[in-house]
């Protein structure tokens, strides 16, 4: 089994971006018969939305649902 936590850079009144990724981890463990839970994490609950690459980047937390393009200072390729 894995479990993996998510940070996302929205918070959860934005119903349409975060549901996605409430939806994907959804999906994730209902095709996996619950072997692949993602635990979905609002802005600011484990850290700050704009740090989500960040948090993914030093291990923090397995994965981010965040936008690229807030991270172009980080590497052109993000736009």
């Amino acid at each position: 089994e894995l479990r993996w936590r998510c940070t996302a850079s929205w918070p959860k009144s934005l119903d349409t971006i975060y549901g996605a990724v409430e939806v994907f981890a959804k999906t994730v463990a209902e095709i996996t018969d619950n072997k692949f839970q993602i635990q979905v994490f609002a802005a600011g609950e484990l850290v700050p939305g704009l740090q989500a690459l960040d948090a993914t980047t030093n291990g923090t937390v397995e994965m981010s649902h965040t936008a690229s393009y807030y991270y172009v200072g980080k590497d052109p390729a993000f736009t």
